[in-house]
């Protein structure tokens, strides 16, 4: 569902290599997003900017934060 949400608030977003399996390093990123989500139950939304670990546009940033976000909201929390 994150895949989904980003892709839709940030079409341009690369989030599978060429064989549409296999995330790219901004896929993978939204997953941590995700990981970290569940795992702290804090929400992914400004955490990039705070960890400074990706060198990605902030409008790229700010889609796979509420992409990452809006997966847990939907999908809620254990």
């Amino acid at each position: 569902e994150a895949f989904r949400s980003a892709g839709r608030i940030h079409p341009a977003l690369e989030l599978f290599s060429g064989d549409g399996f296999h995330p790219t390093s901004t896929g993978t990123y939204l997953a941590a997003l995700v990981i970290y989500a569940r795992a702290t139950g804090r929400s992914p939304v400004g955490i990039s900017t705070i960890a400074r670990l990706v060198e990605l546009s902030p409008g790229e940033i700010e889609a796979l934060e509420a992409g990452a976000a809006d997966a847990i909201q939907h999908f809620g929390t254990p």
